[in-house]
């Protein structure tokens, strides 16, 4: 990249913008590119550059961030329009396109997850909901052949039945299940974002973030041959 987008701010006419206001210094700030980041630097002014409200020294922009020379403001734009359509500063697709495998390598895990609980859960719920008809052939067989025993048969199996039942359900709420899931899920979201601006998170299908093209909050291209849009 050449100094090509480079802009000296100041109220010296050799600067390449001349901002002729009295509390701007004569070499105020300037607005350069740096790998693949546009950079606004003050040049230790007087009264101050602002991004976003807050005094700065050197950061890297955003389209929408606000800039101020002062309490001057300075359009970022239609530099950002330039330099969008060259690729080595904006093109992004490749590593856009690496993120599908981070979205496939979490549904995979996630249904690994998933499936390995459900067979878990199963195995434990069919042990626990095995012990009523245990419990029936004991009580039967032991209460069948004394008739003046037999009337408490059925309360006991009912209530022991109900206490089985109530203990499966408790038993088989998978909570490592759920911190597995939740940890998943953790870690892919730190790794699906987009690869230039790391700050807006992607929530959708991958095919689908590849459909719009482009970050919205950050304006880097995902699928190459687009011109992005402000």
């Amino acid at each position: 990249m050449t100094d090509k987008y480079k802009r000296t701010i100041g109220r010296a006419e050799s600067n390449t913008i001349q901002v002729n206001y009295e509390d701007v210094s004569e070499h105020h700030a300037i607005v350069y590119v740096e790998g693949r980041e546009l950079i606004i630097e003050d040049l230790n002014s007087t009264n101050g550059t602002f991004v976003n409200g807050f005094r700065i020294k050197k950061v890297a922009l955003k389209p929408e961030d606000k800039v101020s020379i002062v309490k001057h403001p300075f359009d970022v734009i239609p530099i950002f329009k330039k330099l969008m359509l060259e690729p080595e500063f904006n093109d992004y697709s490749s590593e856009f396109n690496s993120l599908k495998k981070v979205y496939d390598d979490y549904q995979t895990e996630k249904d690994r997850i998933v499936k390995e609980g459900q067979r878990k859960l199963s195995l434990k719920k069919f042990m626990i909901m095995s012990l009523p008809v245990i419990v029936f052939v004991s009580l039967y067989a032991f209460f069948s052949g004394d008739g003046s025993r037999g009337v408490f048969f059925f309360p006991v199996y009912i209530a022991l039945n109900s206490l089985l039942q109530a203990t499966a359900m408790f038993l088989t709420t998978d909570k490592k299940r759920d911190e597995k899931l939740k940890q998943a899920k953790i870690n892919f979201n730190k790794k699906y974002k987009c690869p230039r601006c790391k700050t807006y998170q992607l929530s959708k299908e991958w095919e689908l973030h590849r459909d719009d093209k482009q970050c919205p909050n950050c304006k880097a291209v995902w699928a190459k041959e687009y011109i992005p849009e402000f």
